[in-house]
């Protein structure tokens, strides 16, 4: 995904959700059939957007149902959102084989057969493969095409929105969180390498278990 389409999918989604707002404004309530067709375009926007607009959306869904959401039955914007943690976009095998030859200077298939997809995250995706050699089942883990350029245009969009005072304002005052500290956390969870030292960190601590 080149920059300029990058660009035109949060120009669409900032819109949207602009337009979401003006008609809140107007009639004091996300629940009219007008709303409800702006939440499915922008459910639509996000996916668009990449790995760093869904993990965004995941991470503030809890916030945003402790602030507005009072009653039991959840509406239907955070039902329409909620929908991004299980049904994230997939990628090729042939992407994926393409890293490990990348990283190993290997081929995946002199070695490895992908038996299925365990699942896919909003960062990345989960395979579960068998080694041809020896039959023994391992987790192979993906990081989602283009996901360190999406993060470096994310964090220039948010610091041009957080310049703006008035941009600022609306954007705290519909979600009041630390938005630079979720920047930094993506970060750190893309990193594959501090990833693999806490399963194994963790799997020495329950060897015995």
């Amino acid at each position: 995904m080149n920059i300029i389409t990058q660009l035109w999918n949060y120009c669409k989604l900032g819109y949207r959700l602009h337009s979401l707002h003006t008609e809140y404004f107007n009639h004091n309530t996300i629940d009219t059939g007008e709303c409800h067709r702006l939440i499915d375009l922008i459910h639509k926007n996000l996916i668009e957007c990449g790995a760093i607009c869904i993990k965004f959306c995941q991470w503030i869904l809890p916030i945003l149902d402790n602030i507005y959401i009072k009653e039991e039955d959840k509406p239907f914007w955070c039902v329409s959102l909620e929908n991004l943690y299980e049904n994230c976009p997939i990628h090729s095998p042939e992407y994926s084989k393409e890293i490990y030859l990348n990283e190993f200077n290997e081929n995946f298939d002199d070695d490895y057969i992908i038996i299925d997809v365990i699942g896919s995250g909003s960062i990345g995706q989960v395979y579960k493969i068998k080694n041809k050699h020896n039959d023994k089942e391992f987790a192979f883990k993906i990081i989602h095409p283009n996901v360190k350029e999406q993060l470096s245009l994310f964090r220039k969009v948010i610091k041009v929105v957080l310049y703006c005072p008035c941009m600022r304002k609306k954007l705290y005052d519909l979600v009041p969180v630390n938005y630079i500290q979720f920047i930094n956390n993506f970060e750190e969870q893309i990193n594959m390498i501090k990833e693999s030292n806490n399963l194994l960190r963790m799997n020495y601590n329950y060897r015995d278990n």
